[in-house]
């Protein structure tokens, strides 16, 4: 089996694992688009305990169905998940089809399902503590399976880099070739051109310096790319000395920083881009700042800010919060935050 094969075999076994736990949980678990949230499936147990039908509700929001008995509380979860924030084990009442009050502990997470980018919502009754134990158990298995599905992502990217570099030899080879003649100075330096242009991909998908030289160098270097790249200033600050920094944990830093530089440079018209790595005694903190146009970031989110969601997301892998302040014409905030803690419940958790 070919190494692209192993990854998408482990992407599948992740799916149908998740979509086993789904259908046999006896917990209430409920999957809704993240866009409208209208309801995409529900499992047996919501069935039962609801009183509404699968088919009743598939298509439809809990607002339509008027679930929520404080509907307020509802939007203030959607704002902090919006926002970074993690759902976990959020007291809430919800109402049956025959009109019934019930308590329940809620876990709410974002996955991306073939593609989709969904909301997993895991519902307990409280009166059962077994319940509820089961429900921190259902989120572990979650988070897990996401960090596996984005690791099997990684290792695509590397798989990639690899290719490039071995078209890239070939590529150099045929250069030397050409400098023989003397009539093709042109497709010399385009040929050199494109070298620089897979050296370039190669390195934002592997992360060699990161692997090697650590965290402050690769972004260093992620910085001073863009820079030369887009003629814009891109000061780059670090404080305090990273000690034993788990390689997730870095790795994850490192795509937020990929993810919010290219924003500012596409999108803000900032020519000054302040990136900070700060090092701190029981965590490590991101920030990437701007001065450009700004955004509505409730906007963005409702019309699908996928990149933003992504940073969200790789974060709350590692047990990390992500928190975005911009308005138009203000600039943008960036701050992503990871405890050293999480690096200890990591590892306790393979």
């Amino acid at each position: 089996m070919t190494e692209p094969e192993e990854v998408q075999e482990t992407l599948n076994e992740c799916r149908e694992k998740f979509l086993d736990l789904f259908r046999t949980s006896p917990l209430v678990l409920t999957l809704c688009s993240a866009s409208d949230h209208r309801y995409i499936d529900v499992n047996g147990s919501f069935e039962r305990q609801t009183g509404w039908k699968r088919d009743e509700v598939i298509g439809k929001t809990p607002v339509d169905l008027g679930i929520w008995d404080d509907p307020d509380q509802r939007i203030q979860l959607l704002e902090q998940m919006a926002s970074g924030a993690t759902i976990r084990n959020v007291e809430m009442r919800a109402r049956t089809k025959s009109g019934e009050i019930r308590t329940g502990s809620l876990t709410a997470m974002l996955i991306d399902i073939n593609g989709r980018r969904c909301v997993v919502c895991v519902v307990a009754d409280m009166t059962h503590a077994r319940q509820v134990e089961e429900a921190h158990h259902i989120a572990e298995l979650l988070s897990k399976m996401c960090r596996k599905l984005i690791q099997a992502q990684e290792e695509e990217r590397n798989w990639i880099a690899r290719e490039l570099h071995e078209h890239v030899e070939r590529l150099c080879l045929l250069s030397v070739d050409l400098a023989r003649f003397r009539d093709i100075e042109a497709a010399q330096q385009q040929i050199e051109e494109l070298v620089a242009h897979c050296q370039a991909l190669s390195g934002r998908l592997q992360c060699t310096k990161l692997e090697v030289l650590g965290l402050n160098v690769a972004v260093a270097s992620l910085c001073k790319e863009l820079s030369e790249q887009t003629k814009m200033v891109i000061k780059f600050v670090t404080k305090g000395s990273p000690t034993g920094l788990a390689k997730e944990i870095a790795l994850s830093l490192y795509r937020v920083a990929q993810e919010a530089l290219q924003n500012a440079a596409s999108y803000s018209g900032s020519k000054r881009i302040e990136v900070t790595l700060a090092y701190k005694s029981d965590e490590v903190e991101l920030t990437i700042r701007d001065s450009g146009i700004g955004f509505d970031l409730q906007k963005v989110l409702r019309e699908g800010g996928f990149g933003l969601r992504i940073m969200r997301e790789r974060l709350q892998l590692v047990n990390g919060e992500l928190s975005i302040e911009s308005q138009p014409g203000r600039g943008t905030t960036i701050n992503a935050r990871v405890g050293f803690s999480a690096a200890k419940s990591m590892k306790a958790g393979r």
